[in-house]
């Protein structure tokens, strides 16, 4: 499952506005992300704010097909 969501918010990690960098990632059944913001920090916990509920939303999304 942590591929699929990987998967599932991987459109959007890219692109992103110069000075944010955003990555997200599967280590064994982990899912690991790193943002990288030179910008504000309205930025940064905007950045944040979205992917954590993309991944929300994906991790729902499966645990519903799943069953």
């Amino acid at each position: 499952m942590a591929e699929a969501v990987v998967r599932a918010v991987a459109p959007d990690n890219k692109p992103t506005p110069k000075g944010l960098k955003v990555k997200v990632w599967r280590e064994g059944g982990n899912l690991l992300g790193l943002i990288k913001c030179s910008r504000s920090v309205e930025t940064f916990t905007s950045t944040l704010d979205d992917l954590l509920s993309s991944l929300q939303t994906a991790w729902k999304t499966l645990e519903m097909v799943k069953g």
